[in-house]
């Protein structure tokens, strides 16, 4: 009787023990699979996916898409085609109309069939420049406002006492060179350009040669 007894323990045991080891087998798998995980996770090869995945969408920050501008030249309607890094400033007349005005550094043509090209595109809606920037401009990475009555490309403008030189030597508009900027937008002006700039350095950073690839 206690031979039978011992022997169903022993059985019993034997079951358990193998239970057990294939526990064991189960979780030294996954064990495995989350080391290869963690290894390719941590591999240069996955640290350049991810750079060129980013610099691909910094790449499209850094040359935003083309959008279509509807303005008006004495009060006809016009239609233009522009880029928002094409783009000096935006300004608004100081008279009673209003009319915003977009200065370009390359003349754009009216997309309605007029051989005429301009650097001027006036807009007489009631739109306010914050609002006609973010329409040109989603990302909102080159134009920034710089007063009520003006927004500028960072890329063309440098800070100086209070106002923003432009840097474009071509511009024939004088209003364009000195713009004034407004205290409660300077640190607004500031990020973007160092944003930029920042964008632009991961941008053009090499990093297959850097991990040695």
């Amino acid at each position: 009787m206690d031979s039978e007894i011992s022997k169903k323990m022993i059985l019993n045991e034997k079951r358990k023990s193998n239970s057990y080891l294939k526990i064991i087998n189960v979780q030294e798998r996954s064990i495995n699979l989350l080391k290869k995980k963690i290894n390719y996770l941590q591999s240069p090869m996955r640290i350049l996916e991810m750079t060129e995945l980013i610099q691909n969408e910094y790449a499209i920050l850094l040359n935003p898409p083309s959008v279509i501008v509807a303005g008006s030249d004495d009060w006809m309607s016009e239609e233009y085609k522009i880029k928002p890094t094409n783009i000096i400033c935006i300004t608004s007349s100081d008279d009673i109309s209003k009319i915003k005005v977009i200065h370009l550094n390359k003349a754009a043509k009216n997309r309605k069939g007029d051989p005429k090209t301009t650097k001027l595109i006036k807009i007489n809606k009631e739109k306010t420049i914050p609002i006609i920037s973010k329409d040109i401009e989603s990302a909102q990475v080159y134009l920034a406002n710089v007063s009520q009555s003006a927004a500028v490309n960072v890329d063309f403008y440098e800070l100086d006492n209070g106002f923003l030189t432009l840097k474009l030597k071509d511009c024939k508009v004088k209003s364009c060179y000195k713009i004034k900027i407004s205290k409660a937008y300077i640190a607004e002006f500031r990020a973007k350009k160092d944003a930029l700039e920042e964008i632009r350095i991961f941008h053009k950073t090499d990093f297959s040669s850097v991990l040695n690839f």
